[in-house]
C-alpha cells in the first residue's frame, strides 16, 4: 500500500493544501511560504502560482501579485482562478477598463463559459454599465438557471433601479435554490431593515446562521437587531452578547463595527462599563482606519452608554 510520501516525495500536495487553508484563515505570510516552497520544486505549478499571487495581493504587494497572475495567464489564458483574482486586483487598483478588457477577451475565447461571463458582468456592474451587466447575468442564467450568483447580481441591478420588489424576488429565488448563499440572505436582511421590518430581518439572518454558523458577519448583524431593535419584544440582550462576543472573537477584535455591536449588546444587558470600553475600542479602530463617519456614530452611542442608556435603532 503506497503512502503519501511515495507518490508525493516533495510534499507538494500537503504544502499546497496547508497553504490554501492558511490563506482562508488569514494567515497570509505562512500561506505564501507554503506556496513558495512548492514552486521551488515545481515552478510550473500554475494553480499554486496563482494562489501565491492572490496572497500577495492581499498582503498589499500589487506588483508581485500582478506579475504572478500575468505569468499564469501567459501559460494558460483561460485559468479561472487567475482571471477572477487578477480582475479583482485590477478593480481594487481602479483599473476597471483593464479588468473589463481582460474578461471580454476571455469571454470571446470561451463564448459558452458562463462563469467568465459572470465575472465580466460583475465588473460591468461596478462600472455602472447596467444594461451590459444585465445581458451577461441573463446569459449566465440561460446556461445555469440555478446559479445563485447571477440572480443575486440581477437583484442588485433591480435595487439600483429602485425596484426593491423585483430585487427581493431574485434574492429569494437565489436562497431557495442555494440555501447557503450568504450574499442573498444578507441582501434580504438589509432590504427588510430598509423597510423597517425587523422581524423579517431577524428571520433571514437566523436562516443564514443555520446554514453557516461560523460566519461572523451574520452573527454580528443579528446581535445588532437583538440589542437595538425598537420593538421591545424582539430584543434579547443575553443572546445579543453571546453573538457579538463570538463575532469579535472570530475576528480577533479587529473589526470596529463588530465592537460597536458588542457595546450595544452590553448596554442592553445594562453592563454599561463594558459597553463604554467596547465603544471606545470601536472608536479607536475606526479612527486608525480613517473612518470618520463611523467615529461620529460611535461617539453618539458612547455618550448614551456613559449616561447609562441603551441604544435604540431609530433610523
Amino acid at each position: 500500500m503506497a503512502i503519501l510520501g511515495d507518490v508525493d516525495p516533495e510534499g507538494r500536495v500537503v504544502l499546497t493544501a496547508t497553504g490554501i487553508v492558511r490563506a482562508r484563515q488569514g494567515q497570509l505570510e505562512e500561506a505564501a511560504k507554503n506556496f513558495r516552497l512548492v514552486l521551488e520544486t515545481k515552478p510550473d505549478a500554475l494553480d499554486v502560482k496563482a494562489r501565491l499571487a492572490d496572497v500577495q495581493a492581499r498582503l498589499d504587494q500589487p506588483e508581485e501579485a500582478e506579475a504572478g497572475f500575468r505569468a499564469v495567464l501567459e501559460k494558460n489564458p483561460n485559468h479561472k482562478f487567475a482571471l477572477e483574482h487578477y480582475s479583482r486586483l485590477l478593480m481594487a487598483s481602479r483599473r476597471a477598463e483593464e479588468a473589463e478588457s481582460l474578461l471580454r477577451k476571455a469571454s470571446e475565447r470561451q463564448p459558452n463559459d458562463w462563469s467568465v461571463r459572470l465575472l465580466l458582468g460583475g465588473v460591468l456592474l461596478a462600472m455602472n454599465k447596467d444594461d451590459e451587466a444585465r445581458e451577461e447575468f441573463q446569459a449566465c442564467l440561460g446556461a445555469a438557471p440555478d446559479d445563485p450568483r447571477a440572480r443575486y447580481q440581477l437583484g442588485l441591478l433591480a435595487q439600483r433601479a429602485g425596484d426593491l420588489t423585483t430585487a427581493k424576488k431574485e434574492w429569494e429565488q437565489a436562497v431557495e435554490t442555494t440555501p447557503a448563499f450568504l450574499e442573498a440572505r444578507v441582501a434580504l436582511a438589509q432590504a427588510a431593515l430598509q423597510e423597517r421590518d425587523f422581524a423579517a430581518a431577524e428571520r433571514h439572518l437566523r436562516a443564514g446562521l443555520v446554514q453557516t454558523p461560523e460566519f461572523a458577519g451574520l452573527a454580528n448583524s443579528l446581535a445588532w437587531i437583538l440589542a437595538t431593535s425598537p420593538i421591545d419584544s424582539q430584543r434579547n440582550g443575553e443572546e445579543a452578547v453571546l453573538l457579538a462576543e463570538s463575532a469579535c472573537e472570530a475576528t480577533a477584535r479587529s473589526r470596529h463595527e463588530f465592537l460597536d455591536t458588542l457595546a450595544a449588546a452590553y448596554a442592553e444587558r445594562e453592563r454599561f462599563d463594558d459597553a463604554v470600553k467596547a465603544a471606545r475600542d470601536a472608536i479607536r479602530l475606526a479612527q486608525e482606519g480613517g473612518n470618520e463617519a463611523s467615529v461620529a456614530a460611535y461617539q453618539k452611542r458612547l455618550e448614551s452608554y456613559e449616561q447609562q442608556k441603551p441604544w435604540r435603532d431609530q433610523e
